[in-house]
């Protein structure tokens, strides 16, 4: 079916009526699956009068719809006496006092148009105002503004109570108007809507203004949550009913739209919709009006598990519902978050999907049929999803470039965005509505790839929508969590190695200027130090007795991820598996697994662990972007890079909510140099430890056990003559967390 008005076949004089062919009940079902956003401004408001626009009312929903509505009540004419007081005044209290009365005598047309009402409501796409024009008369319009989506409207007049049979049998009549027929007509349209935006609004003083949120209240409590295939599955039954009941020409109109429905239905199962039925989350629609009027760029700078894949993808969505047709490109870092991706997106029912990388050998070919097919119909819809390294290639980019400048270009844990090869490669394709997605967006040590972000996505902090962890912690987005920091030692040769780094660094310090004389050097030197930390002999011991004290709490390890330090220690014995053959020899019978970039079947590990298979995951920096796994409970931080990226977003990882996850627990392994007096300890060496200290105190915050995590430090504090308490009030991690 085509979508917009001008594909109906109104009647010549475009006039309806009950004793011509063309019954006014048509109307409704030509128009109403078509719209996209509907103006009505009635008369009394009965149960009776449910059954006009119920016919077609389905579609409309699963059209994506919205529909304003002005009204005077719920009850019949003859209740007019309850609206008002014995002084004259508007009653709203005895005014409702029937509707439970009124909702029980519902026919099954009834109930069915309360469901869509319903469905409507729920996802914030209706608007009732009902009211009483002054000084207490009943306002007795029956008139609507239709609208397609496409700026095409429809305005209509009638004599019909819109109720069944005066749709159907009754000498009742419609008059419908095109805003494409005249200027005069187009006028009247938009006169009309203004004319029930004021209503809306409020400001216009020619009625007494009655409280919907009873209305809205009834609504909700006499309907049951239904899916929109089952709303157009009554409609068609409905449909079939009415047909049977009726002869002649009803039935022939009702038997001819009984077969659009049925082809409308099938149509449904294959478009694009949000994957959930209690659609998108108030912030995720902010996220996209924020969007919007940032010129359709921006970064979406959200807390783990609130959905910021959903919340791009919703924007996609919606640029379909507007313009019929959907196309994205979306950028990821890893090749396990093509696939991931990739299953949102079929969420989501969007087809032609084509990746992007190593796991797909027919991507170039893919690619090319896309864009030829793009010649021939440029409204063709895709999703490609890339891997950021395979984006860089020539193949990949010969082809990207041919695609549309509408084209909205999605980039995950944007950072990545920020990288040399990157930025060459995204700043020659033609896409000009972007959306960047990283809750830790900031490069280390790269100014240049941070402004190329900036400028790209046409945003700096505060960013185009934001949604912090603790605003999600607070409102149960997110899983609320204990935190216990350990802090370990550097062992004697540890410290040692430690001293000669600090030692040389402390020579090219400039005190009078506060920085680094030889800043390369410098930070060959500290990235030397801190691999020094990273390593630390004494978080091996420190991981054992955080194993046994959870067990100790309850009983298990099950659902646990550790972070184990990469590389190798001093006799090169790779790390991974020095903790995980430590880890065995200690708990013999607690199964573990472990996900590098070496693992193969990394999927099946993932679900091993999902189902209890596996109890505790070793990972080595692996899990730190875009995995999604709410099973998780546990995590041990056993690697200490000092990049606070890293951490947010491990933590990110054992955040989500889950249905049989009441709680979350972190262990947070905190190395810190051991100086006997004070005076050996360096303005650098605060300065290293203050900047820890501050991300370990940040995540004690948010924390369910911020007193007893901020004990544990204060010794170490001390010795660093750092204030914990006045640290923790002032310094804080900019963090949104990972998705």
């Amino acid at each position: 079916m085509e979508r917009d008005f001008r594909h109906i076949n109104f009647p010549e004089d475009y006039e309806y009526s009950s004793d011509t062919d063309r019954l006014p009940i048509e109307f409704f079902l030509d128009v109403f699956p078509r719209s996209k956003r509907v103006w009505l401004k009635l008369g009394y408001f009965s149960s009776t009068a449910f059954r006009s626009i119920a016919f077609g009312f389905a579609q409309f929903v699963a059209n994506g719809g919205t529909l304003k509505l002005v009204t005077n009540h719920f009850l019949y004419e003859n209740d007019r006496d309850l609206v008002f007081d014995n002084g004259g005044n508007v009653s709203a209290g005895a005014l409702f006092s029937d509707l439970k009365w009124v909702s029980g005598q519902l026919h099954s047309t009834d109930e069915h148009f309360f469901s869509c009402l319903r469905c409507l409501l729920t996802s914030k796409r209706l608007e009732i105002v009902p009211v009483m024009l002054k000084p207490k008369s009943m306002a007795h319009f029956k008139r609507g503004v239709f609208e397609d989506g496409t700026g095409n409207l429809i305005h209509t007049t009638g004599s019909g109570n819109f109720t069944g049979s005066g749709l159907l049998l009754n000498a009742e009549s419609l008059t419908a108007r095109t805003s494409w027929g005249s200027e005069f007509e187009r006028t009247v349209a938009k006169n009309r809507i203004a004319d029930i935006e004021a209503i809306i609004d409020r400001s216009t003083d020619k009625y007494h203004y009655l409280v919907k949120s009873e209305i809205e209240n009834q609504i909700l409590k006499n309907t049951v949550d239904k899916s929109v295939f089952d709303l157009l599955r009554d409609e068609k039954r409905l449909i079939s009913d009415l047909g049977t009941s009726h002869v002649g020409r009803a039935q022939d109109v009702l038997r001819r739209h009984k077969k659009k429905l049925e082809n409308r239905i099938e149509e449904i199962g294959r478009e694009p919709a949000f994957p959930y039925e209690s659609g998108p989350y108030d912030y995720q629609l902010d996220a996209r009006e924020n969007w919007l009027r940032n010129g359709q760029k921006g970064i979406f700078a959200m807390a783990t598990g609130t959905g910021k894949t959903i919340t791009s993808l919703n924007c996609v969505l919606q640029s379909y519902r507007e313009a019929g047709y959907y196309q994205a490109v979306i950028l990821v870092p890893y090749k396990v978050l093509v696939e991931q991706w990739m299953g949102e997106a079929r969420d989501f029912n969007f087809e032609n999907i084509l990746l992007i990388s190593s796991q797909n050998k027919r991507w170039r070919s893919e690619l090319g049929r896309l864009t030829t097919q793009l010649m021939l119909k440029p409204t063709t819809s895709f999703i490609v999803i890339s891997t950021y390294d395979s984006l860089q290639t020539k193949d990949a980019m010969d082809q990207l470039r041919k695609l549309g400048s509408e084209t909205i270009l999605i980039a995950d844990e944007a950072h990545n965005a920020g990288a040399a090869k990157t930025r060459l490669s995204l700043s020659q394709l033609p896409f000009e509505r972007r959306i960047a997605l990283s809750a830790t967006l900031t490069r280390r040590f790269d100014g240049e790839g941070n402004k190329f972000i900036e400028d790209y996505f046409s945003d700096v902090p505060p960013y185009t929508f934001e949604y912090s962890m603790r605003e999600a912690l607070e409102k149960g987005v997110l899983c609320r969590y204990d935190y216990t920091p350990k802090v370990v030692h550097l062992n004697r040769d540890e410290m040692e190695a430690y001293r000669q780094k600090s030692t040389e660094l402390m020579k090219l310090y400039d005190h009078e200027r506060g920085v680094f004389r030889n800043p390369d050097r410098a930070r060959f030197l500290l990235l030397e130090r801190a691999r020094i930390i990273h390593k630390a002999e004494g978080k091996l011991q420190a991981f054992m007795e955080c194993c046994r004290a959870l067990i100790a709490e309850s009983g298990s390890l099950q659902y646990t991820f550790v972070y184990v330090p990469e590389g190798v220690d001093q006799e090169d014995e790779n790390l991974l598996d020095m903790f995980m053959e430590r880890f065995s020899r200690a708990f013999p019978n607690i199964t573990i697994g472990h996900y590098t970039y070496e693992t193969k079947n990394r999927d099946l590990v993932l679900r091993s662990f999902e189902q209890g298979d596996v109890d505790v995951l070793f990972s080595m920096k692996c899990l730190d972007e875009g995995v999604d796994i709410p099973r998780a409970e546990n995590a041990i931080f056993c690697s200490s890079t000092g990049n606070p990226r890293q951490f947010i977003q491990r933590r990110g990882r054992v955040l989500r909510t889950h249905s049989e996850k009441e709680k979350a627990r972190v262990f947070d392994l905190v190395v810190a140099p051991y100086f006997e007096t004070s005076t050996e300890i360096s303005s650098v060496d605060q300065k290293l430890m203050l900047s820890e200290l501050v991300r370990v105190l940040d995540f004690a915050k948010l924390s369910d056990t911020y007193y007893p995590a901020t004990e544990v430090l204060e010794d170490t504090c001390a010795r660093f003559d750092i204030n914990i308490h006045a640290l923790s009030s002032t310094d804080e991690v900019r963090d949104f967390g990972d998705d």
